[in-house]
C-alpha cells in the first residue's frame, strides 16, 4: 500500500462525508495530527486502526486497503453471495445437528434395551441373554462414539 495514495484516498473520503480531521480522529481514537500525517502520505495507520478507520469512513476493509470504493451493485452482489454462503453453512449445520439427534435417540433406545437385558440377566442365568446383553452394550458404545464423532465434526 502506497502511503501517498492511501492518504489522498482517506482525505477524499473524509471530505466527502463532511468530516474534519479532528472528527475522524475522535471516531477512531487517534490525534488529528495522526490523521494529517496519514493524509499527507507521511505514514500508514497501525493495523489495529484499519478496521475502525474503515468503519468511520463507512466502507469495508477491502475498499480501504485497495484505496477504491466499490460500486453499489458490486457491494450488493458480494452481500448476496455472502448471505447465500452463510445460509448454506447454517443449513449444513442444521442437517448435522438433526442427524446427531436421530443417532442420540437410537443410542437411548439401544441403551434402554441393554439395561432391560442386564436386569433380566440378573434373574435368568442364560448364555443367550449374556451374549445379547454384551452385543447391545457394545452397540450402544459404538453408536455413542459415532454420535460424539459427528458432533465434533469428524
Amino acid at each position: 500500500m502506497e502511503a501517498s495514495k492511501f492518504g489522498t484516498f482517506i482525505a477524499t473520503q473524509r471530505k466527502a462525508q463532511g468530516m474534519t480531521q479532528a472528527e475522524l480522529a475522535d471516531r477512531i481514537h487517534v490525534s488529528d495530527k495522526t490523521i494529517s500525517k496519514w493524509e499527507r502520505g507521511g505514514g500508514l495507520p497501525d493495523i489495529n486502526n484499519l478496521e475502525p478507520l474503515a468503519n468511520a469512513l463507512q466502507m469495508d476493509l477491502s475498499e480501504l486497503m485497495l484505496c477504491e470504493r466499490k460500486e453499489a451493485e458490486e457491494v450488493s452482489v458480494k452481500s448476496d453471495q455472502t448471505e447465500k454462503s452463510l445460509q448454506e453453512a447454517l443449513d449444513f449445520a442444521e442437517q448435522k445437528i438433526n442427524r446427531a439427534k436421530r443417532l442420540c435417540c437410537v443410542v437411548i433406545i439401544v441403551s434402554f434395551f441393554a439395561y432391560i437385558f442386564c436386569y433380566m440377566n440378573r434373574y435368568l442365568d442364560n448364555a443367550i441373554m449374556d451374549t445379547m446383553t454384551t452385543f447391545l452394550m457394545l452397540l450402544a458404545l459404538c453408536l455413542s462414539s459415532s454420535v460424539l464423532g459427528k458432533l465434533k465434526g469428524r
